[in-house]
């Protein structure tokens, strides 16, 4: 079956769990199930041998997990055997998801984010690349932005966007952009706002030719 997995989209998931159940772990948390970010809780249920395992290398490797946010969350689980809080939950973060794309198409075109003609499918953060931005220079200190760090500090002192460069994910020119509490009109200001600073960057005097061939 699907086992009883909530996807943003409307693709049904098929677990490989229904095939081979005593291979598989399953591993969910607060963090995507609920958009409770930073809150570190979840569970993994499987195999014994793989929970053993598990609860011997967290428990050597992490700290302890609060225990309100802990007791929170098992009643979440107890009270959602349905799903239907989850689902709610996904309902809104792929109406957000939506507002996201759709925002970065009017105000942020340059970005690259499609994959063969697809859209995103999931999570609660978009990561698209805004490399071609980077190596322009800030029109009133003519300063030049070096990497995707300065970019994204650049985006936070003009816009006042947070995001983070994908340099910390290993991916430097992408960035991470959370939606997971945002309202749909609050992603579209952001975005809007995004935008402008990025429109404001000016172009080195090497890359204006360059895009003025690529224009012929």
């Amino acid at each position: 079956g699907d086992g009883r997995m909530m996807t943003p989209s409307p693709t049904r998931h098929w677990s490989i769990a229904s095939v081979l159940p005593n291979q598989t772990a399953v591993v969910a948390g607060m963090s995507k199930e609920l958009s409770g970010t930073g809150l570190r809780i979840g569970f993994v249920a499987g195999p014994q041998h793989i929970v053993n395992a598990v609860a011997e290398v967290s428990g050597n490797t992490s700290s302890c997990a609060n225990l309100p946010s802990a007791k929170a969350y098992g009643r979440v689980l107890a009270r959602d055997r349905n799903m239907a809080i989850r689902g709610g939950i996904t309902h809104k973060l792929a109406l957000r998801r939506q507002a996201l794309l759709k925002a970065f198409q009017e105000f942020v075109p340059e970005a690259e984010w499609r994959r063969s003609g697809y859209s995103p499918l999931g999570a609660y953060y978009f990561f698209p690349s805004l490399m071609r931005y980077i190596g322009r220079t800030v029109p009133d200190t003519k300063e030049a932005i070096s990497d995707d760090t300065a970019l994204a500090t650049y985006i936070l002192a003009r816009a006042g966007v947070v995001c983070l460069p994908g340099s910390c994910f290993g991916m430097p020119g992408r960035f991470r952009f959370a939606y997971a509490l945002m309202t749909p009109e609050d992603i579209r200001a952001g975005v809007r706002a995004l935008g402008g600073a990025l429109t404001e960057l000016e172009i080195a005097h090497e890359d204006k030719h360059a895009a003025a061939r690529a224009r012929l």
